[in-house]
């Protein structure tokens, strides 16, 4: 029996590396319970803060929020400067640090130690951090022939320090920090030898004396322990819920944490508490349960439980859970990304509250936990998830019979990692995919739905229900992939068939088992119970694809058949056939009185039918565990006998429930361990992974293996997550040997000692085998054999296991160099040593390396080499010599030779020659004669006597003829330029005269001739010498450019250039034709042009035309005025020394002076124009408005004689206007908007009476002022 347990507590040291995280100074960081150690290359800074006050601020239960600290560094007085500090036994987990938005300050995978070594802090001396019984400590390592006084540990920072009682008391402001007195020792004929050891304190430093001194041959260990207490566990609140595996055997677990100080790997996806209760918090522990692979919050605002958790075959973590948050993580990919919402509920009477509703959702982690790979929520406008039936009552009122029930689901996944989930739901609008139920027919519905790999599509869902309370709790798979699915309902009227092992609903409550085909239709379905209150937690299928069933009953359940296991009491097995229409057996387990135990909370048949439960009892009205039947005896004696009624209890039973063949309990003596809802599991050779909600109201009772994670419950305020990996039965696979080595010709002995198991099979790893348990064996060669031993079990369901080493079996003085004798000039050789483990090789200057089996020898001269082969047999000395061949050799330099000669080829140093290539020979000779047609490689190669080859080559060039000059007649060039003259098709050339030229003798020479020249070359070759020349022709220049003027702003000047062929002018942006000989400038600026004039010949020059532009005169005709009807005025012009004169269509008493007076009878522009003594003009405008003007008469008469026979305004300049006419009585006779309108003297269409009225005038003119008139008419016949 084999047996893990562990919570969440971290009790080893962690040294981790800086990578750029911290700061520079420093090397490795320690994050201890007291606070931070900081280790540079000679000093080791302490931080220490009051722990205890941080809980305290976190969690608001004090009102002054000051932490006190206090630093203190030692130092190591004259110290190497350059020690290395190495980290040593690195763990299975790393830190991430990303720090602010800054990405190239950000590190990750940075690695952790168990184990910090300074190596050479003084000459002979390491120092060696480390952790034992929860204590850090330290030791000083003294090599043989260094002494330890060079030890010199200065403190500083400390308020002061002294000697008690052999110990080392530092005083602090937080308190003291003790370093117990030390202990020395040397290792002398192995046996451990204690050395007496004493602190020496001088001032402020700290050294090590020996009064009874040591033997200095000898390594001395001085061995201290610092003190710090050792606990950092979940310091908040922390429920556990759910657990699963994975195939390599690590234990997945999903809790609840209620706030921030749940250990969490740093690189997680989700490092801080979100908010809200509670977030869930998902942790991956290594197999044996020592540390944690990664452990992550996973959470929105509000809360959040896991329900069940999966993992795939690529350690991929799924999670089924529920949520209040709105926020809660999803991906982009998700199925749904927005929160359904639902009603306000309360888990434990709204100790944890879901005030918006809840949500179901399913999240797949990476395999490294650092991501989610998706994420999703399920659900519809109710709440989806929970179970509400019942909720926090417990009993027979409803479906949560057991302490949270409400929390019951399962996630399970196929072979393509599609998943298939079980839960509840009371929306009436959860999405349906293919269902087989449409609709909820009831108050709360099971619902069941599938979706893709990567939660980004629904697959199938579908309610199951009746008009009452349902709820789906597990879920499987037979191996056609048909689906079965169980849980509990108090609906009398499911969807069940006709032939079914129970068709009808019996009693209070019943189970039920529903079965659907891969299409997702109902093909079968049953209740599950009798007359009472029956429900099923789980179901299994096993390899015959029948079906299990675990759960609950308070009535007598039926025993069948007779014979099998069976104790009178609350919890089930039913076993049917996959029609679900025949009990194959069912029976009971109990206390052999109907009284509650356990609420389950894992199920497994395994591939071999013995069939295994796990559940747990006794708080909150779960029954009690009292009672339950337990084994004992030599191979199933119980890992626990005892209860106090509120434990685990752990079962596994024979095939078909033939009979119990292990029973215990598992639990602390104090605390009542439970589970806060959600599902664990077996694996399939069961092993049970089992989440705990541990060590409630602070107890430490939760029993731990060694070297657990963590042995203490980290929780000052109540319970944190405990995790426990069960094996029932075993087998553990061990071999035994006197030596991992062998000496041929002795036999060899193997034991086994294996654990579990009756059946050996030992491979030796050189072809032989055999079936005894402890056989001896003689190799008949020496090397490196791997021996494996398999270990079975002939009678039991265990899988066998595998246990392998490696032997290295050596032979007696065989120690031997094989290798070539002979090394040619420049060459290396291979040499490999044989007959040891271990060699050395000599002498080592021309040697790769001299401690590998297999070395390379480069030497220049001929080298003796030896080689010290070591096993454990013995030592051995061989020798080789490695004679360096002096061969050398010579060939012919390569030639040149005219087509249709030959000649004749030489090499020699060689005793065998051979030469390759067309037109030879001789081909043995070292004189062959070759006659090329063309230019030819002849590699030969030379065989000396002591058989060094070497490999060389001759080229011969072959010259077709005479020399052929290619080169051009005549070259024109410019007088004053150069040209390159070049000859091709020639290997050289002589020119001459050599009069303005770069050189006599090439194939490309420069010439600079002053006037027409005639040079001639000469080339030779192989075939003797040809002749031939070339003409140079020297070109003068032409061109004349013209057009230098003045313009004004804004007009254009003709410019021009003349004998040429071509031409280009610039700046050419303000140019007409900048190619032609003639354009037009019109610059803003006064500009210099250039002209490039090219003559037919190619010679060019360059002339200048210089345009320059004239600013416009200055004037100004004065501003805009507004003036009324027939006003004079004077207008005020501004010119300078220029000529000038006025120009308007109105009347001006001059044009020809500044100020001429003006008296427009309407608007009018004025332009004053002006002319410079070049005839620049410019001119400026000044533009005269009116203002309004009302004219309004005083009499009128209408009598149709055709005079005055209206009262008619008059107006100009006028835009708005409004006139109102009243009586001597205040009545209004007349209104209107239009100054073209007039009134003829009648009111409401009869004549007006003679008498005076009152007008009154609102108007506006251009110039939007404003007039208000008012005055008296009157009115004649």
């Amino acid at each position: 029996m084999h047996f893990i347990a562990l919570n969440t507590y971290k009790a080893q040291p962690e040294f981790i590396e800086n990578k750029g995280q911290f700061n520079t100074n420093v090397q490795f960081q320690l994050n201890h319970n007291a606070g931070n150690l900081y280790f540079n290359n000679n000093s080791i800074t302490y931080q220490l803060f009051q722990r205890d006050k941080l809980y305290q601020v976190k969690h608001n239960k004090t009102n002054n929020g000051l932490i006190n600290g206090h630093v203190y560094k030692t130092e190591f007085i004259g110290a190497n400067t350059n020690t290395e500090i190495i980290g040593k036994e690195k763990k299975s987990h790393y830190y991430n640090y990303f720090l602010g938005s800054d990405s190239t300050k950000w590190s990750s995978n940075n690695p952790i130690y168990k184990v910090l070594n300074y190596t050479n802090l003084y000459p002979g001396i390491d120092l060696i951090y480390y952790e034992k019984n929860s204590h850090l400590k330290y030791d000083f390592v003294i090599q043989p022939g260094h002494t330890p006084k060079q030890i010199k540990i200065k403190y500083s920072g400390v308020e002061t320090m002294f000697i008690k009682s052999g110990h080392l008391v530092i005083q602090t402001s937080l308190g003291n920090v003790i370093e117990q007195a030390p202990m020395a020792y040397q290792k002398i004929n192995d046996t451990i030898q204690e050395v007496k050891c004493t602190y020496s304190l001088r001032k402020n430093v700290i050294q090590y004396s020996f009064p009874d001194g040591y033997d200095n041959s000898k390594e001395l260990i001085i061995d201290p322990v610092l003190i710090f207490s050792t606990y950092s566990g979940s310091t908040s609140n922390n429920w556990g819920q759910t657990a699963t595996y994975d195939n390599s055997g690590h234990l997945y677990a999903g809790s609840i944490s209620f706030s921030i100080g749940y250990p969490t790997t740093l690189g997680p996806f989700q490092a801080l508490f979100a908010g809200g209760n509670t977030d869930i918090c998902i942790t991956k522990f290594s197999t044996d349960g020592t540390s944690l692979i990664y452990s992550t919050y996973l959470g929105g605002n509000d809360n959040e439980n896991p329900h069940s958790l999966v993992v795939n075959d690529n350690d991929e973590l799924y999670m089924l859970g529920s949520t209040g948050s709105a926020n809660f993580p999803v991906t982009a990919n998700a199925y749904d990304n927005s929160f359904n919402g639902g009603d306000s509920w309360g888990f434990i009477n709204g100790y944890i509250p879901y005030p918006n509703g809840i949500d179901l959702v399913v999240t797949k982690f990476s395999s490294s936990g650092n991501s989610l790979l998706s994420s999703t929520f399920v659900g519809g406008s109710k709440n989806d998830g929970i179970n509400e039936s019942g909720a926090a009552q417990y009993n027979n009122a409803g479906l949560c019979n057991f302490y949270a029930d409400e929390y019951r689901g399962e996630i399970i996944l196929d072979d393509s990692d599609n998943c298939y989930i079980a839960s509840t739901t009371k929306s009436l609008d959860f999405p349906m995919v293919n269902a087989s139920q449409n609709t909820n027919a009831g108050l709360q519905d099971a619902v069941l739905f599938s979706l893709n790999s990567n939660l980004s599509s629904l697959l199938w869902s579908t309610y199951y229900g009746g008009s009452q309370n349902d709820a789906a709790y597990s879920i499987q798979l037979n191996s056609n992939n048909q689906i079965y699915a169980t849980g509990g309902t108090m609906s009398n009227n499911l969807n069940t068939s006709s032939n079914a092992v129970n068709p009808n609903f019996g009693g209070i409550a019943d189970g039920f088992i529903v079965n659907y085909n891969v299409s997702g239709n109902q093909i079968a379905a049953s209740y599950i119970g009798n007359s009472g209150y029956n429900q099923c937690y789980f179901v299994q299928i096993d390899i015959n694809d029948d079906v299990f069933l675990y759960g609950l009953t308070k009535t007598t359940y039926p025993v069948i058949p007779s014979g099998i296991f069976n104790i009178y009491g609350d919890q089930f097995i039913h076993k049917i056939n996959p029609s679900l229409t025949n009990t194959i057996f069912s029976t009971t387990i109990g206390t052999g009185s109907m009284v509650k135990t356990i609420s389950p909370s894992a199920f497994l048949v395994s591939d071999c039918g013995l069939i295994y439960i796990c559940g747990w009892g006794g708080l909150n009205g779960a029954g009690t565990t009292s009672g339950l039947p337990v084994t004992t005896g030599t191979n199933n004696n119980a890992y626990q006998s005892t209860t106090l009624g509120s434990d685990f209890y752990l079962a596994v039973f024979e095939e078909d429930m033939q009979s119990l063949l292990y029973g215990t309990y598992f639990g602390g003596p104090q605390s009542e361990e439970h589970v806060d809802g959600g599902t664990s599991r077996f694996d399939k050779n069961g092993k049970v992974y089992q989440a705990v909600c541990a060590g409630c109201f602070t107890n430490n009772d939760f029993p731990t293996s060694p070297g657990a994670w963590s042995s203490t419950n980290g929780s000052s305020t109540n319970c944190n997550l405990g995790v426990f990996k069960f094996a029932f039965e075993d087998i553990n696979t061990a071999i035994s040997v006197p030596n991992y080595f062998a000496c041929i010709p002795n036999a060899y002995q193997f034991t086994s000692l294996s654990q579990g198991g009756n059946q050996y099979y030992w491979d030796f790893g050189d072809g032989n085998t055999s079936n005894l348990m402890d056989p001896a064996h003689l190799y008949a060669d020496t090397g490196v054999y791997t021996v494996s031993l398999v270990v079975s079990d002939s009678i039991s369901c265990i899988l066998s296991d595998t246990a392998t080493l490696q032997l290295n079996v050596y032979g007696i003085d065989n120690a031997e160099i094989i290798g070539d004798s002979v090394l040619c000039p420049g060459g290396i050789a291979t040499l490999t040593a044989y007959g040891g483990s271990q060699y050395s090789w000599s002498p080592s200057g021309t040697l790769s390396s001299t401690t590998t089996q297999q070395v390379i020898a480069n030497p220049t001269s001929t080298t003796t080499y030896m080689v010290i082969a070591t096993d454990s047999c013995g030592v051995d000395t061989a020798f080789f010599e490695l004679v360096v061949a002096g061969d050398q050799y010579q060939i012919s330099n390569d030639s040149t030779i005219c087509n249709g000669d030959s000649i004749t080829l030489m090499a020699n140093g060689g005793a065998e020659y051979r030469w390759y290539g067309n037109n030879i020979i001789y081909t043995d000779s070292a004189s062959p004669i070759v006659f090329p047609t063309q230019s030819t490689y002849y590699p030969v190669e030379i065989t000396t006597p002591n058989g060094c080859i070497f490999i060389d080559t001759v080229h011969i060039n072959v010259d077709a003829g005479l020399p052929s000059i290619i080169i051009e007649d005549t070259v024109n060039i410019c007088f004053g330029d150069s040209a390159l003259l070049s000859v091709l098709n020639v290997n050289n050339a002589t020119w001459s005269p050599s009069i303005n030229l770069s050189d006599s003798i090439g194939l490309n020479i420069w010439t600079s001739a002053t006037n027409d020249f005639t040079y001639f070359i000469s080339s030779t070759n192989s075939c003797g010498s040809a002749e031939d020349s070339v003409q140079i022709t020297v070109f003068g220049y032409s061109g004349k450019a013209y057009g230098d003027t003045t313009i004004c702003l804004n007009d254009s000047a003709l410019i021009y250039a003349e004998d040429g062929a071509y031409y280009f002018w610039y700046p050419a942006f303000s140019l007409s034709n900048p190619d032609s000989n003639y354009t037009y400038a019109f610059p803003d600026n006064s500009t210099g042009y250039k002209v490039i004039v090219e003559n037919t010949f190619g010679c060019k020059d360059t002339f200048n035309v210089q345009v320059d532009v004239m600013p416009s005169p200055y004037v100004n005709a004065g501003t805009d005025l507004w003036i009324q009807y027939g006003e004079p005025v004077h207008l005020s012009g501004q010119v300078q020394n220029n000529i000038f004169l006025w120009e308007s269509s109105e009347w001006l008493s001059c044009n020809n002076c500044l100020n001429p007076q003006i008296s427009p009878t309407e608007n009018a522009i004025y332009i004053l124009h002006v002319t410079d003594s070049i005839g620049c003009q410019n001119s400026d405008t000044v533009e005269v408005k009116l203002e309004g003007v009302i004219f309004v008469p005083n009499t009128f008469t209408p009598n149709n004689d055709g005079v005055n026979d209206v009262f008619e305004i008059k107006g100009e300049f006028i835009i708005n206007f409004k006139l109102w006419i009243y009586n001597r009585w205040g009545e209004q006779v007349y209104y209107t908007t239009n100054l073209t309108d007039y009134w003829d003297g009648t009111y409401k269409g009869l004549p007006a009476k003679i008498d005076g009225y009152v007008w009154r005038i609102e108007y506006s003119d251009y110039n939007l002022n404003e007039g208000k008139l008012k005055g008296h008419i009157n009115l004649l016949r």
